[in-house]
């Protein structure tokens, strides 16, 4: 039992969900053979099953044995965890009929069969009868995800605002080069013009400065004059 002043982790809940679950007899007698698989090596008496629910009602008895499963702010991960080879070769096959794809790898003395992608793990909690958890789990995820999504979107800003405050400064400091001698006053009209625009408008974006042009231009023309001032100032 868990205490009241105890937290329960994810894999509890599950737990907790699957032991609430109301079975008739044979589903009952189902789950209770998955002991007997795990600890004894045996294959899955499939012949045991009388009604359409006793395969779900095996697969919640293998997970409460062995089972565990991350909590939904983690990586996703199910795995249960049985005796021996034949356990985990006959549980893939068993899951690969329900239409569920297991891996399996060794840890120490035990084989772990094991799901990581999150669209399966839903389903098999699903299958298992947890199915708030599995709603959890999915929240949970795509709540996630969004998150994920903001910061990439706010990192990427962050990183075009750099971008063009470095480019300004290198626009300024290049007209600020052209103006200690007289290639400033002897540039080309336009490129003039608009060199004259940017000393004047620190601030301005290229799209702001490009709609100040009379008559206006575009955002890559104005870019492509700043470009060609650096170029006359530095050599480049």
């Amino acid at each position: 039992m868990i205490k009241q002043d105890e937290k329960i982790t994810f894999t509890g809940q599950v737990k907790e969900a699957l032991l609430s679950i109301k079975e008739k007899k044979c589903c009952k007698k189902a789950r209770a053979n998955a002991e007997s698989f795990i600890c004894d090596n045996a294959l899955i008496e499939r012949e045991n099953f009388v009604c359409d629910e006793c395969k779900n009602a095996f697969l919640r008895g293998v997970f409460l044995k062995c089972g565990s499963v991350n909590a939904p702010d983690k990586r996703g991960h199910l795995e249960m965890k049985v005796g021996s080879e034949m356990n985990a070769d006959e549980m893939c096959i068993f899951l690969r009929e329900m239409g569920l794809e297991a891996k399996v790898s060794k840890r120490r003395e035990k084989y772990l069969v094991y799901f990581k992608d999150g669209d399966t793990i839903f389903a098999l909690l699903s299958l298992m009868g947890a199915q708030k958890c599995a709603f959890d789990l999915v929240n949970t995820q795509i709540e996630k995800n969004i998150r994920n999504n903001v910061n990439r979107v706010n990192n990427c800003e962050m990183a075009n605002m750099q971008k063009s405050a470095n480019a300004t400064v290198r626009q300024l400091e290049a007209i600020k080069e052209l103006m200690k001698d007289e290639r400033f006053e002897n540039l080309p009209e336009k490129l003039l013009y608009t060199a004259t625009l940017r000393r004047d408008n620190p601030d301005l974006s290229l799209t702001d400065l490009a709609l100040i042009h009379e008559p206006p231009i575009t955002k890559s023309c104005v870019n492509h004059r700043l470009e060609k001032l650096i170029k006359i100032a530095f050599g480049e």
